[in-house]
């Protein structure tokens, strides 16, 4: 495993040189995969963070060697141990998750609404609306008449 890795942040390196900004992308999913120190993925967003709002040249490719080497560390911190557990971790919690149940409680409650307009003919009106916590509610209509 540690030889295709090793292959991947080549790959990586030369994407980042060619294209910087997908270059660093990859490597922050690289980071988020393979590294088992959560912080190499942050340190790769940041990196990446810099070289986009650096304008000096030189900062940009201290930037992009900052990237490189982070690739580097990436394959040397790879623990299929750690990783593992950390995937269990997170299969666990997204189980626990699923299993909640989103209050349905009302959070806003509204009858007789009615906007109308001095220049249109049209008028927007609703005899009831109930908002509800966990669901997604939708207003559709003609485009320029009043559901804003």
């Amino acid at each position: 495993m540690n030889e295709q890795l090793q292959q991947r942040a080549a790959s990586i390196i030369e994407v980042l040189r060619k294209q910087p900004e997908r270059g660093a992308d990859l490597l922050i999913d690289f980071a988020k995969n393979y590294a088992a120190d959560p912080t190499l993925e942050d340190e790769a967003i940041l990196a990446k963070l810099h070289w986009m709002m650096t304008e000096q040249e030189e900062e940009k490719k201290a930037s992009l060697e900052t990237l490189e080497v982070l690739a580097q560390r990436i394959v040397e911190d790879y623990n299929p141990a750690i990783l593992q557990a950390k995937q269990a971790k997170e299969t666990a919690l997204a189980a626990q998750i699923k299993k909640r149940e989103t209050p349905n409680d009302v959070v806003l409650r509204a009858e007789n609404i009615r906007k109308s307009y001095p220049n249109s003919k049209f008028t927007l009106e609703l005899d009831q609306l109930e908002l509800r916590l966990g669901e997604i509610t939708g207003l559709v209509g003609e485009n320029a008449t009043g559901k804003t």
